[in-house]
C-alpha cells in the first residue's frame, strides 16, 4: 500500500487537477489489502481498477495455477464495492479449453452479476510456444477451442449476464 499512496502522492503533486487514478490489478493485489488499505486508497483517487479476472471457471483457473478461485473474486470485489472503488474485468476467451468454453462462460456470467463490473472486456488467449501451457498441449492435458466455439463462448457470456454491464470485445 505504501507504494501506491505514494504513486498517488507524486500525481497530486505534479498533477493536481488528476481526481481518478486507475490502474491494472489482479484479484491477488486485493486480497494482500486490509479494508482500511482500500478505503485509504480509494480516498487518494484510485477508482476505476482493472482486473485480469480471466474467467470465474474454477477448473480453468486451478488448471491455469492462477492463485484464486471464483469464490476467491467474489470475496475480493465485494471488498472494492465496500471500499467505493470501480472495477471493470478483462475475460479470457478460451481459457476453458475445447468443448468447455460455454459451461465456462456461464460460470463466468454467474460469479459477475454477483457483483458490480462497470465493463467486462473480452481477450483472446495467446499460446507462446515457449509457455507452460504450450507444453500442457503438447503432453494432451489441454485443447485450444475452435474459432466458432470461440464465438459461441461470446455469445454465452453475454446471454448469460443478469447485471447492466458495458461488453467489449
Amino acid at each position: 500500500c505504501n507504494k501506491l499512496t505514494g504513486i498517488a502522492e507524486l500525481i497530486h503533486t505534479y498533477l493536481p487537477s488528476v481526481k481518478s487514478i486507475g490502474s491494472f490489478a489482479r484479484i491477488t493485489d486485493v486480497t494482500s489489502k486490509t479494508d482500511e488499505d482500500l478505503v485509504k486508497l480509494r480516498n487518494m483517487g484510485y477508482d476505476g481498477l482493472t482486473i485480469g479476472i480471466e474467467t470465474g471457471d474454477d477448473d480453468a483457473l486451478r488448471f491455469m495455477n492462477k492463485g484464486y478461485t471464483s469464490a476467491d473474486i467474489l470475496e475480493q470485489c465485494r471488498r472494492l464495492d465496500a471500499a467505493g472503488i470501480h472495477y471493470n474485468f478483462f475475460y479470457l476467451v478460451s481459457i476453458s479449453g475445447a468443448g468447455r468454453g460455454e459451461i465456462g462462460a456461464k460460470r463466468t456470467a454467474d460469479i459477475c452479476s454477483q457483483i458490480h463490473p462497470a465493463l467486462i472486456g473480452a481477450n483472446m488467449l495467446t499460446i507462446y510456444p515457449d509457455s507452460e501451457l504450450y507444453a500442457e498441449i503438447q503432453r494432451g492435458n489441454w485443447h485450444e477451442e475452435g474459432e466458432l466455439e470461440k464465438y459461441k463462448e461470446v455469445r454465452t457470456l453475454i446471454e448469460n449476464l443478469q447485471i447492466p454491464v458495458i461488453f467489449a470485445a
